[in-house]
């Protein structure tokens, strides 16, 4: 059931939500596939699902096949285990269709990102397009800060007026931004929920005062990813640093080179999670001696069945 837009999302403990691929088979999303991978993540201490975000292709997915998404998310994932469906688009009316849409689907927040398709706004106008998106939204939103797709950031004073609403819960960055992140964190309340959604920087994001991860290696090294938050939590620097370091690092440089849907779709066929690593034109999967590489560094950084 969707979540009371006033409320926290996630709990104390989340540590990591999975941004799941959109699986196809022949052209069609292929539910099955998504529906195994939910569950095999759930299994192994994945602790909430966000559907339809940039790993899962939302670009190249119909409204009808986004809502569709959501519903198996949902009806996959335990009970307990949020789902922060993606919204995202250009224009206010449809972004506020998308989150009642994803709201009836079930889910229990949205995560939506500035209007792509426009040059740089200046920060009170992304605040304006916020603040009619969010108005009396059925559930908590999450805004997406993610500049390399759509060319700008979230200004951090932007993150600081929106984090007033009732609605605005939290921000997932995957900036890679640093600077940023520690700006926004020095001006939003402790209670906002700041996702940290670049690997590479996991750790790094959480002693500067990050929640949690929302982490495409999910998909294929969650127990990597949950010893990481723990060792943070814990105070074990050295464990922390050596997860970061020797699992998470060497998978994120082979997804940041060929691209993380095509990446982490080529990881879970090697796994066998799924049977096709399809994508949806335009983007297209690494070449075969990329696909190689990205094979043969899984293998290497597997860390005892993590």
């Amino acid at each position: 059931m969707a979540g009371d837009p006033t409320e926290r999302v996630l709990s104390n403990s989340t540590r990591v939500l999975c941004p799941l691929v959109t699986p196809f088979d022949d052209g069609a999303v292929d539910h099955d596939a998504l529906a195994t991978v939910v569950v095999h993540l759930a299994e192994r201490g994945v602790d909430g699902f966000v559907p339809c975000g940039t790993t899962g292709e939302f670009a190249s997915l119909t409204q009808d096949e986004r809502r569709a998404v959501v519903e198996t998310t949902v009806d996959a994932a335990p009970a307990d285990a949020p789902v922060v469906a993606g919204a995202a688009g250009t224009a206010v009316e449809t972004v506020r269709d998308r989150i009642a849409d994803v709201a009836d689907a079930g889910a229990d927040a949205a995560l939506t990102v500035s209007p792509y398709y426009v040059a740089p706004s200046d920060p009170s106008s992304n605040q304006a397009f916020f603040e009619r998106v969010v108005a009396d939204s059925p559930i908590p939103i999450y805004l997406y800060n993610i500049p390399s797709v759509v060319d700008e950031e979230i200004a951090p004073e932007t993150v600081e007026a929106l984090a007033d609403r009732d609605a605005v819960v939290g921000l997932k960055d995957t900036s890679g931004d640093m600077t940023h992140v520690t700006e926004v964190l020095d001006r939003v309340p402790d209670e906002f929920e700041m996702l940290q959604g670049f690997d590479g920087q996991l750790v790094p994001g959480l002693y500067m005062g990050m929640d949690a991860g929302v982490n495409s290696l999910s998909h294929v090294i969650p127990g990597a990813l949950n010893d990481a938050v723990e060792a943070v939590r814990e105070g074990d620097h050295d464990r922390a640093r050596d997860s970061q370091r020797h699992s998470i690092d060497p998978l994120f440089r082979c997804g940041s080179n060929y691209g993380f849907a095509g990446t982490t779709k080529v990881m879970l066929a090697h796994l066998g999670l799924l049977d096709d690593p399809e994508l949806r034109p335009p983007l297209e999967l690494p070449d075969p001696d990329e696909r190689e590489e990205i094979r043969s560094t899984l293998d290497e950084v597997r860390d005892g069945g993590k």
